[in-house]
């Protein structure tokens, strides 16, 4: 069911559209039905080719999507401009691309925007801000029109979590991801969080009741959880679940191979601006083990942002039936965030990550996980991604292999 439009939530957050073009040069289908597709073709377009601009679609969200022409859509002119937009106007635009970057997602009725941090300019945080630009985000959420899941949420798959008990949960991790401890500290504690609550509510008949679990779990000191969270941690775990979002294994005779094959996919989804790092990066994968997680404050503190803002969001929960998998799959994107920065640096023969290579690697971890993950998966791809993504020891994997509190050694 869509959630009511009244219970919208919106973060604080910033976007103005910059006019870059990225959302337009990336292969995600934007799907119209046979009417709006009707309606286009009656305006006389100048296009290359005077090619027909869309292409019959097979799947869900429309009968049509819009053709691409050399990677870009085929309504994207010289100058970088919207050839719809221009000539016929906003409001006569797919309604995928007047609601980008904003993500919708419900739950406990309550629908969250979000943003897309593939965008530039929400990954910089310029721009006005969204509760300024209500008209457009009610627009964009009624046109969306997100449906919540109809299974309940659960905690690790089997133990269900009601409204009261996900609230508390949702805050206890929120309130781990906050405060003034080093980032790698509030990520092992968010995951210890989790662990420590899943621990207590194994076995027992009856089952233990959840939410003074929970108030347990989240009074824990802080040096407990994050003990929890680092506990049991395998880099080359790590390792081996990033490769597979970057498309190929992680065995280490196959490095080059890694490098050649990353470059390939995220140029074909639309990260075609790190072609050139890949290629001088490519020589080896211990050039990216060596390279620095950057300590300096705007870096970290456009990490912190990322996180916050997924965490208050709920962008955990998308696509995810437990808090388990939810959770992993934003340290997942974390992690692959941190191996996006050093390729980025080792390609540019740096050996610590700056302001752009951690910028390049947030912009490649809501593509490749949270926000964009289904771009170029199989559907056993994906089955494959969630059962790894319901191991409970995978955030630890996934925070020794992005070791963002030390310099970086050899990472398998």
């Amino acid at each position: 069911m869509a959630a009511d439009l009244k219970q919208l939530d919106v973060p604080d957050a910033r976007f103005s559209c910059a006019g870059c073009g990225r959302c337009c040069s990336t292969s995600w289908a934007v799907t119209l039905d046979a009417t709006k597709a009707e309606q286009l073709r009656k305006h006389a377009w100048n296009l290359p080719g005077g090619v027909d601009p869309f292409v019959e679609h097979k799947g869900p969200g429309g009968d049509f999507r819009l053709r691409m022409v050399d990677g870009h859509c085929v309504f994207l002119d010289a100058d970088k401009r919207c050839r719809i937009h221009a000539e016929l106007g906003y409001e006569h635009k797919p309604e995928s691309c007047k609601a980008f970057p904003l993500q919708f997602g419900v739950s406990q009725g309550v629908s969250y925007a979000r943003l897309s941090f593939y965008c530039p300019t929400v990954c910089k945080g310029e721009g006005k801000k969204l509760t300024e630009q209500m008209k457009w985000v009610r627009a964009a959420a009624r046109a969306t029109n997100a449906e919540e899941r109809t299974e309940a949420t659960t905690l690790d798959g089997a133990r269900a979590l009601g409204a009261r008990d996900f609230a508390a949960l949702h805050g206890a991790l929120v309130s781990a991801a906050s405060g003034g401890a080093p980032l790698h500290e509030r990520l092992a504690a968010v995951a210890g969080t989790v662990r420590v609550l899943v621990a207590d509510a194994a076995g027992g008949d009856p089952a233990p009741a959840i939410g003074p679990l929970i108030e347990r779990a989240a009074a824990l000191p802080l040096h407990e959880r994050v003990a929890r969270g680092l506990a049991d941690g395998s880099a080359s775990s790590g390792w081996s679940m990033v490769s597979l979002y970057l498309s190929t294994d992680a065995r280490p005779t196959t490095a080059a191979r890694l490098l050649q094959l990353a470059r390939l996919r995220l140029s074909s989804i639309g990260l075609a601006q790190h072609h050139s790092a890949f290629l001088r990066a490519s020589a080896s994968a211990s050039k990216r083990s060596r390279v620095r997680f950057t300590t300096d404050e705007a870096s970290l503190a456009r990490v912190d942002r990322y996180l916050q803002h997924k965490l208050a969001a709920r962008a955990y929960l998308t696509g995810h039936p437990s808090v388990v998998q939810g959770v992993n799959s934003l340290f997942t994107a974390l992690a692959v965030l941190a191996t996006m920065a050093r390729l980025s640096a080792a390609g540019a023969g740096r050996d610590a990550t700056g302001e752009a290579d951690v910028a390049a690697g947030l912009e490649a971890a809501d593509l490749l996980v949270l926000e964009h993950a289904t771009l170029g998966q199989t559907p056993s791809m994906g089955a494959a991604l969630a059962r790894l993504l319901a191991d409970e020891t995978l955030s630890a994997s996934m925070l020794a292999f992005a070791r963002f509190a030390e310099p970086a050694s050899d990472q398998r």
